[in-house]
């Protein structure tokens, strides 16, 4: 490739005209002048070019352009054209010599030229500046059907959690699936418009960014399912594997990814049937049957929430840092139909721990006073072996559709790892009020829950270890009918009055029914008689006499 001085040297050689204009003007001088041609050759934030500005500069001073031509020895005459004497420092320059110097094209001044004699010295801006590229552009019309159907898509699978998203400055982001893509939305998308309506994937991005930026996909660190995390990790791998791994690490990724969605589609679609055969205007804890003679089927979620404490405040000052605080259990059961959540306020003096006693008995208050009178029901839970998925559980259902509490009763539980769900929104709602809240007692906390119109507040007992609602002992009423072997693999059973004894269990939404029996005796022995009641062994002596400090005492004192 020729250099700089090579192709001056050239240039000089070769001559430009008669007068040799190149041949005149040091080397030196010509080599400056195309260097800083070439570094005004950019645009500023208007578009225009800094080159460009620099010429029109010039032919303002040098080109001739009045109405009568100007000759020193002949009669002037009418100007049909313009004409352009070009200068260089001072000397006059030939047309070849003028472009040459200044690294620029004829095509460069014949545009400048025609700019100049329509505009003056207006700068010209590059032509996409008032045509857009048409690939990047759309209607009004074209963006809001994206803006809708992005919100029909999240209100259908996305997950709500206000004050628990980890990283968002929005508490009330909406969160997709983290096995879903905009790509794959995208698809979605020109899938259901079809010829109607075109938009590019860059310029779908830029509106979902731009009018939904609440509306986000869960970052996978916020997955905790173990099979999720290993496989994100074998993923990235993937180069060092060799094919026929590589394709067995895929199609087991793919795999999961499509039982996790079947469990949260089932999840939804039992929420939206539950929903149907609901009167408008129904309000929680009214008796819809007896009131409206219709049968309706019910849905309702149930889970732990992570305990707080009190006394709480967001001012709080530095020693009481250091105390030892009192505990607060909170059990939450939501009916997304009614877009209602109830949850129990336990104090630790009446907690009896967390396991399937205290489940069950929440669960059989909670249908005794805020059911609407449904014969059927259908349960969600999380997959804590401990709390809801085991033995006294199952049998307590069972009984209740022995006894004619209910005719059919469905209990699904979500795919470990992908647990969110309904009262995660609910704890979510209260926390976010919480964090901000001042409360010294349960009372407190019960009128903090009761601002939000979507919570109801339950105390189950009161920081005396007064009982409000008892716990009572199931796990011994149930103790003859014995256990049901091998529940950990299944996640749907289903009770039916029609069929005693037998209970119907799936592994996953969409696998084959298995039917289990149980002893049916064993439950028809147990009387509609509620067991005996237990009694919390209340605060240690330590604890009601006062809060110890072991360590750092005279901060407080």
């Amino acid at each position: 490739m020729k250099s700089e001085i090579d192709l001056i040297d050239e240039m000089r050689k070769k001559t430009c005209c008669s007068n040799n204009c190149i041949g005149k003007i040091l080397v030196h001088s010509i080599l400056k002048c195309c260097e800083q041609c070439r570094e005004l050759q950019i645009r500023c934030d208007q578009h225009v070019s800094h080159l460009h500005l620099v010429l029109l500069g010039h032919m303002n001073a040098c080109l001739h352009d009045t109405e009568q031509t100007v000759r020193s020895k002949q009669k002037q005459t009418d100007r049909c054209r313009t004409r352009l004497n070009s200068t260089f420092h001072g000397m006059s320059v030939c047309t070849d010599a003028f472009h040459f110097l200044h690294d620029i094209s004829r095509k460069v001044t014949r545009k400048l030229k025609v700019q100049f004699e329509k505009c003056g010295l207006e700068p010209k801006m590059h032509g996409n500046v008032a045509k857009p590229n048409s690939s990047l552009t759309s209607s009004f019309e074209s963006r809001r059907s994206v803006v809708k159907f992005v919100e029909n898509y999240a209100l259908t699978n996305a997950l709500v959690l206000p004050g628990r998203t980890a990283g968002a400055k929005n508490p009330d982001a909406l969160l997709l699936p983290c096995g879903t893509t905009k790509r794959h939305v995208y698809q979605l998308y020109t899938k259901a418009c079809g010829n109607d309506s075109f938009m590019s994937y860059s310029l779908f991005c830029e509106t979902w960014q731009n009018f939904l930026p609440d509306i986000t996909i869960q970052k996978p660190r916020t997955d905790l399912c173990a099979t999720c995390r290993q496989d994100t990790i074998s993923i990235q791998r993937l180069r060092s594997l060799d094919d026929t791994v590589r394709a067995d690490l895929m199609n087991r990724s793919l795999k999961h990814l499509e039982l996790v969605a079947g469990q949260r589609e089932h999840y939804r679609t039992s929420i939206e049937f539950c929903r149907s055969t609901l009167p408008p205007d129904s309000i929680l804890g009214e008796k819809i049957v007896e009131q409206y003679g219709i049968s309706v089927v019910q849905h309702y979620s149930f889970d732990f929430a992570q305990q707080i404490f009190i006394s709480n405040s967001s001012q709080q000052v530095g020693p009481l840092y250091f105390l030892v605080p009192y505990k607060l259990a909170l059990f939450g059961i939501m009916c997304e139909p009614l877009g209602k959540m109830v949850i129990y306020v336990i104090p630790e003096s009446v907690l009896v721990g967390k396991g399937a006693n205290m489940v069950v008995s929440l669960l059989h208050h909670f249908l005794a006073k805020y059911s609407s009178g449904e014969q059927r029901v259908v349960l969600n839970a999380d997959n804590c072996v401990g709390q809801n998925k085991n033995n006294t559980v199952l049998q307590y259902l069972m009984w209740r559709v022995t006894c004619g509490l209910n005719s059919h009763i469905e209990l699904a539980l979500m795919l470990a790892g992908h647990t969110k769900f309904g009262p995660d929104y609910g704890f979510g709602v209260f926390k976010r009020m919480y964090r901000h809240a001042e409360v010294n007692t349960v009372k407190d906390v019960c009128g903090l829950i009761e601002r939000s119109k979507l919570l109801l507040a339950e105390p189950v007992g009161t920081e005396e270890g007064e009982v409000l609602i008892p716990c009572f002992d199931w796990q011994t009423k149930f103790a003859s009918a014995g256990t049901i072997s091998g529940i950990k693999k299944f996640h749907h059973f289903t009770f039916d009055s029609s069929m005693p004894g037998i209970l119907s269990v799936k592994e996953y939404a969409k696998s084959n029914t298995v039917e289990l029996q149980l002893d049916i005796n064993a439950i028809l022995s147990q009387s509609q008689a509620l067991p005996a009641t237990v009694v919390p062994e209340g605060l240690s002596l330590s604890q009601e006499t006062g809060i110890s400090v072991p360590q750092n005492s005279s901060i407080c004192s």
